[in-house]
Parts: C-alpha cells; structure tokens; sequence
C-alpha cells in the first residue's frame, strides 16, 4: 500500500482471498482508492491471456515463497516492462529460541534454521538472461518480548504436533520458558535475518 501514494495505480497479487479482504478494507480506512487486488496463484496465471505481459512498470515481490525456481522468476520478469523488485531470504535465519526447541523437541542438533531461499541463484540467472540486478543487502532483527505464560502458550502453539506426540515434553517447555527469563521476568525471543 505504501507505494499506491507514488503510483497511478497498483495491483495486488495473492493466492489467498482473505488476504485480499484484509487489503481492500485497510485501502478503504486509509482512503487509498488506486490499489486492485488479483487472487490468482502465480504457478497457474497465464500472463498473456489475463493481459499482464509487460503490464506493469514495476513488478515486485517480497518475501514470496512461490518465487522459488526459473520459471517463477522469468514470469516476474515478463510481467514488467521496466523494472522487477524481489525481496527475497538471504541465507539462514536465526533464533536461538527456535534452535533450542528443535533440541529439546525432536532431538535435532542446535543449527541455525534454514530457509530455502537466497539471492544468489535469482541474481545469476537475471545475469544470463541479460539484465543488470543490483543487490542490496540488509539485515532485520527483532525481539518478542511475552510474558512467561504468554511464550509458554505460544511456543506450544507453535509445536503441536510435537507435543501431541509426545505429551511428556509439556513440562520441559514450561521449564525452558522459566529458566530463560530476563531479569524483569520476561521471555525474550531474538530473531535474525539477512534479506
């Protein structure tokens, strides 16, 4: 939405109609009139028939887990006339919350949690197909900040399965929750990621 202030017109793309009703509801509380919303899933949307090849002057994508492979990101490309923006994971994220639980609830070895998506590939096929992508890199990283209960209910939210498989892991969740407190009695869950 914040580029609908910048443009004649936006569109928005998403597989899921809920996400749609929740744009054009907050387009209408903010008086943003400019923004269509299209649900559609990218696999099967055929560009051309739908008149959008070379329909837009800027494409963008973020943190779209549908484009994942060449296909997908040569259809990106031949959506825009001008220009394509993807914003995309950049290597592994990091919690050290998520690690720990991946220890104590499945018996994994602590690593970092590992995303399927980086910059590199989409950067080296736009390279072939004889574009010019510029890269730019930042790191986000935020805090949850609950309190004990708060994080217990919500990291056993979180793992379900696993604790419907294995009932007897309750207890040593709420006892990670307590033993990693701060000082002002709060759970703090740190995260990372390069983007």
């Amino acid at each position: 939405m914040p580029l609908a202030k910048y443009c004649r017109s936006v569109m928005s793309l998403d597989l899921s109609a809920e996400m749609g009703k929740r744009l054009c509801k907050k387009a209408r509380e903010q008086g943003v009139e400019n923004i269509r919303f299209l649900q559609a899933d990218w696999d099967t949307l055929d560009l051309r028939k739908g008149g959008l090849e070379k329909g837009f002057e800027l494409v963008m994508s973020g943190l779209n887990p549908g484009i994942n492979r060449v296909a997908a990101l040569q259809k990106l490309c031949a959506a825009s006339r001008k220009g394509c923006c993807l914003v995309t994971f950049d290597g592994p994220a990091e919690n050290r919350t998520q690690q720990d639980l991946a220890r104590l609830l499945y018996a994994q070895k602590p690593r970092q949690m590992v995303s399927g998506y980086n910059t590199e590939w989409p950067l080296r096929l736009l390279r072939e197909l004889g574009y010019q992508p510029d890269r730019d890199k930042t790191v986000m990283a935020w805090t949850k900040t609950h309190t004990e209960q708060a994080a217990f209910r919500r990291l056993l939210a979180d793992h379900t399965a696993a604790f419907k498989e294995h009932p007897e892991r309750v207890d040593a969740l709420r006892e990670y929750v307590h033993q990693h407190l701060d000082k002002d009695g709060m759970f703090r869950e740190h995260n990372r990621v390069s983007l």
